[in-house]
């Protein structure tokens, strides 16, 4: 998302604190420039500021209204495209966010889940976004989850390789 962060900064009274969260920063730009597009993803409509922030503001509406306090561990596991990135900052705007690559491997979702000591995961299933309240899900519910992860990586063409090759960029070995 590309922000005018300067000149919100020069437009803020002197001896105003300058430390402003990034949905304060989406908000203001949205209400700035409403039309201005925020997203592009290949074969899909353009998403603008103000759409965008109606939907982080759906998002994180809807996760305080299910109990989601700011203090709340999120994982979000979504394909990359706009709406994982509106789930991101809507989860980012009323909780503690820790996106998930959805093609990681069940070992690393167990690691990651109790690494980040997730209450809530948010999933995906077809066009329809699923927040669901974890402690310590059974085996049984976590397979379900992972699978689920799993074929949408696989819908938006994501593949093992793609994920280790990043991660070696990462890491500086590519």
């Amino acid at each position: 998302i590309d922000l005018p962060v300067q000149g919100l900064r020069q437009a803020m009274t002197p001896g105003e604190s300058t430390d402003l969260t990034l949905s304060a920063l989406l908000r203001e730009h949205a209400e700035r420039q409403p039309h201005a597009i925020a997203i592009l993803a290949p074969g899909r409509p353009p998403l603008t500021y103000g759409d965008l922030w109606r939907q982080v503001q759906r998002i994180a509406n809807t996760l305080q209204s299910r109990g989601v306090t700011p203090t709340a561990r999120v994982a979000v596991v979504l394909p990359n495209g706009p709406e994982m990135a509106a789930t991101v900052l809507g989860v980012a705007a009323c909780a503690v966010c820790a996106p998930l690559n959805p093609a990681y491997r069940l070992e690393e979702f167990r690691f990651y889940l109790q690494d980040t000591r997730a209450q809530f995961v948010v999933v995906g299933d077809n066009d329809v976004v699923i927040l669901k309240s974890i402690s310590a899900p059974s085996m049984d519910e976590f397979d379900s989850l992972i699978s689920v992860a799993r074929r949408q990586a696989k819908t938006a063409g994501l593949k093992p390789a793609h994920v280790e090759e990043a991660i070696a960029r990462v890491r500086g070995r590519k």
